[in-house]
């Protein structure tokens, strides 16, 4: 199930109380003729929005390393890594381009070289001022198309390959376990989760005017270097 089934769900439910709480004020047919049937049908769409809402709860526990390792990446690199673009670059800094690929193996160093060889670009590396408490450096990305030159930075959350663990983890309990068709299942979960946790946070903490999420390299290609 979807993330966002949960949320309609609820909205539907709330939608449809909050008509037949009017129809029942302004005391419109059949609604005056049957006010008994409006009060049970107002329960049970209470009911069934408090378990829309404890099913998406239950869903985000069992899928919560995900949201985990977003916050982390946020709190621990994205964050920091913009802030201190920012104040590197007071004028205006080149969009930040996050790449969530559609395989949690495709975040491996030799896997994204390939992505961006692939769609054109070289990478090199630049040291950016942060203020955290274990350093105050970080190294960023950037690329660099080699066709127009144009240029923005790069970043893949290698911390999601934490999660091949888990995966195995999970498949090693399953004991009616599909093989590989269930492992893809499975990360595309993860990621899912993850992706939304991240562009979650990125509009509450403000990031997302110079972050851009991504699944694949090519993406870039159309809109890199907007701001050079």
């Amino acid at each position: 199930m979807k993330l966002n089934t949960f949320k309609i769900v609820q909205l539907g439910c709330w939608v449809t109380s909050v008509a037949l709480i009017l129809l029942a004020i302004t005391k419109t047919p059949p609604v005056k003729e049957k006010p008994d049937a409006v009060l049970e049908l107002l329960g049970l769409l209470s009911v069934a929005s408090v378990a829309a809402n404890e099913a998406y709860d239950n869903w985000v526990k069992k899928f919560c390393a995900a949201n985990v390792l977003a916050v982390g990446y946020v709190k621990n690199a994205l964050e920091p890594m913009v802030e201190g673009l920012i104040k590197k670059y007071p004028e205006g800094i080149k969009t930040v381009y996050v790449l969530l690929p559609s395989g949690i193996a495709a975040v491996s160093n030799i896997s994204v070289q390939a992505s961006l060889h692939q769609a054109g670009f070289s990478r090199s590396h630049e040291q950016v001022p942060v203020t955290t408490r274990n350093r105050q450096e970080m190294e960023i990305a950037i690329i660099r198309h080699l066709q127009d030159g144009r240029e923005c930075y790069f970043d893949v959350p290698n911390t999601l390959s934490s999660l091949e663990a888990l995966i195995d983890y999970k498949l090693q309990k399953k004991a009616n376990s599909k093989g590989e068709g269930e492992r893809q299942k499975l990360e595309q979960k993860y990621l899912r989760l993850f992706r939304y946790e991240l562009e979650h946070l990125l509009r509450e903490r403000q990031l997302e005017q110079y972050v851009t999420v991504i699944d694949h390299t090519s993406k870039i290609v159309t809109s890199a270097g907007d701001r050079k």
